[in-house]
């Protein structure tokens, strides 16, 4: 935790050497405030103030696994687990979200509205296609009773 901490300190102390050598030395005008020269008296409070705003990213996403292992975005760690951990996540197939647990997929996949023209999406249980997300939950419903789907996806997943 502490080498992934200090790693982070001097990524963001070299991001905000970068940011300010882009600044006029003169103006010390932060790119992520309203703070400007009155505030800093020379270019190294000015370089701490920036690091201050780099630091605060927020590290929402902790791999339960790994003890340092964070990210921003849970995509990325959705994919961490499945890389790294072999963790099995379920991907709709037509929003591409991911899901902890069979269950959780087959609840969202019944109200996943997304479409789109190019989609094709087929009935896995009698292979008609369809293009339209509501099309094909009124196909399922219509055609084909929920046992016979949810005995389909336990085969497939």
């Amino acid at each position: 935790m502490l080498d992934n901490l200090a790693h982070e300190r001097a990524a963001a102390a070299s991001a905000a050497a970068a940011a300010a050598s882009m600044i006029d030395m003169e103006k010390f005008r932060c790119p992520y405030c309203t703070e400007q020269s009155s505030s800093f008296d020379n270019m190294g409070k000015f370089h701490d103030h920036i690091v201050t705003h780099i630091c605060k990213k927020e590290i929402k996403f902790a791999c339960d696994q790994c003890k340092n292992v964070r990210f921003e975005r849970k995509k990325d760690l959705d994919e961490h687990l499945m890389d790294k951990h072999s963790i099995r996540l379920f991907r709709c197939q037509l929003c591409q979200q991911l899901f902890e647990t069979k269950q959780s997929i087959q609840e969202h996949f019944e109200t996943c509205q997304h479409y789109s023209k190019d989609l094709q999406l087929i009935c896995i249980i009698c292979d008609d296609h369809f293009h339209r997300q509501e099309d094909f939950s009124q196909h399922v419903k219509s055609k084909h009773n929920t046992m016979n789907l949810m005995q389909k996806l336990d085969e497939i997943f």
